[in-house]
């Protein structure tokens, strides 16, 4: 597969996961929603890799690479469920627009020669910046939603420290088993968080089944083949650039299909840190990029 095109995957991906997740949360627990979203994936790509006669391997390095993409894929995105019914799908990507700052920051300490020049740092400050606008408004709304801001961002930090782990561990493993590896494990993950959150009352609706769909067989399968794929690529803060692109459509998207509000504070704290995501990529004084593909 061509990476540019995994890549536009990955982005159509992240800018509609934000509002399917709210969608799959409508008549049952988040958790619940979740479950039967991995569930889902980790069957549709088991099948997918029996018809592909392919193996998922069961070695020392292969398993490390399955447990430190659960830590995004189980810890992160269980955090960010927890969060969704409090927050608008627009918030929530814009807080993942966060990443490729908070990846170079981890990068910093996990990988070897990752540094921040003078931009960089102040990129990091814009993106704090835009952060703080984003949560004082929310504070001023009275939603109470300090925790679910909270939660998001320790799911931020769980996709980007999973992602550096990956790249340190540098294994060759096919995308697709690599992917499949890591959905089967979080399948008993997301049962004991179903034990731990409860199960809920009620059933979903239609569109919280179509959602969930959606999620599992698009968000999950798909999107996560691609994003291990270009994960083995490309640079960790390169992918995590995509979150430039995915706010901006995951808001509109949001505004046009569930009728969020644009408040003022969330698009002036978008417009800080997406500012701070370009400033961070600009080219360095011997005019290579910030970060190197």
């Amino acid at each position: 597969m061509p990476v540019l095109l995994a890549y536009a995957i990955v982005v159509i991906v992240w800018s509609t996961t934000p509002l399917g997740l709210k969608w799959s949360g409508e008549g049952i627990s988040p958790v619940m929603g979740a479950f039967a979203r991995i569930a889902l994936a980790a069957a549709g790509g088991w099948v997918i890799v029996k018809v592909m006669r392919l193996s998922i391997p069961l070695n020392k390095s292969a398993v490390k690479t399955y447990l430190y993409g659960n830590i995004g894929v189980s810890f992160g995105l269980i955090s960010v469920y927890l969060s969704a019914a409090s927050l608008s799908s627009g918030l929530i990507s814009v807080m993942f627009g966060l990443s490729p700052i908070v990846s170079a920051l981890v990068a910093r300490f996990l990988l070897p020669d990752s540094k921040l020049n003078v931009m960089q740092w102040v990129a990091v400050i814009m993106g704090v910046a835009g952060l703080a606008i984003v949560f004082q408004g929310e504070l001023h709304t009275g939603t109470n939603s300090e925790l679910a801001i909270g939660l998001v961002l320790i799911g931020v930090f769980c996709f980007c420290i999973s992602g550096i782990l990956i790249k340190r561990e540098d294994v060759a493993i096919h995308p697709l088993t690599q992917t499949v590896g890591t959905l089967i494990m979080a399948v008993p993950i997301y049962g004991v968080a179903l034990m731990l959150f409860g199960v809920g009352a009620g059933e979903p609706t239609l569109r919280a089944v179509a959602a969930i769909v959606y999620l599992g067989l698009v968000g999950s399968l798909l999107g996560f083949l691609c994003y291990f794929y270009i994960l083995n690529k490309l640079q960790p803060s390169t992918v995590a650039l995509v979150t430039l692109m995915t706010p901006v459509f995951a808001i509109m998207l949001g505004a046009w299909l569930n009728n969020e509000a644009l408040t003022e504070s969330l698009i002036i704290g978008a417009g800080c840190i997406l500012f701070g995501l370009v400033m961070f990529q600009w080219p360095n004084r011997e005019g290579k990029p910030a970060i190197a593909d």
